[in-house]
């Protein structure tokens, strides 16, 4: 018979010394033992060896009966504290708020631009500003539009004028800021 070939992974584990037995390695070399040994499954290799493998599927654990905890409940998101309104300007005007300047041209006239809209929205829009001026008591000369073609869009420029440059001011200061159709009036002297 021919002389047995030596296997080099037996002579490793036969020259590694054992671990003592009080040293940590023992220690947590037995709590895995006691883990793994009922999914371990033994099969001899080609030396004919046994050999120890871990099946695929775990140990069934023992269900834990714990009290089951409400989720807490999330607050919901905070609301901006100042929303975007969007505001009516005149001609002219949307240049001084992209700037953040006042929207303010000139001196003082007696003729106030209160927005720059399309044609379509003039009707309700002109009724929205005389219930308000009608509101705070305020009487104007005339209410002034002007139509002008914008870049292929009809879009009308309303003013109103008073009969004075004080009155004008008056009315500037009482509706700037107050809400027609849903937008804030920024007004200017025109």
């Amino acid at each position: 018979m021919p002389a047995a070939k030596s296997n080099p992974l037996k002579k490793i584990r036969q020259q590694s010394a054992a671990p003592s037995a009080g040293s940590a390695f023992a220690s947590l070399s037995r709590q895995n033992e006691k883990v793994t040994s009922s999914t371990r499954r033994a099969y001899r290799d080609l030396d004919g060896n046994e050999q120890s493998v871990f099946n695929e599927r775990p140990a069934k654990k023992a269900r834990k009966t714990a009290q089951k905890t409400a989720k807490p409940i999330k607050p919901p998101p905070p609301k901006p504290q100042h929303p975007v309104i969007e505001s009516w300007r005149p001609a002219g005007g949307e240049q001084g708020a992209v700037h953040g300047e006042a929207l303010e041209t000139g001196g003082l006239t007696n003729t106030l631009g209160l927005a720059r809209l399309s044609t379509w929205r003039l009707p309700s829009f002109q009724e929205g500003v005389e219930k308000l001026l009608e509101q705070h008591g305020l009487d104007y000369d005339e209410m002034v539009m002007k139509e002008v073609i914008h870049g292929g869009e009809s879009v009308t420029d309303v003013c109103v004028r008073f009969r004075s440059e004080i009155v004008a001011e008056m009315v500037r200061e009482r509706i700037e800021g107050e809400m027609v159709e849903g937008r804030k009036l920024q007004v200017t002297f025109v």
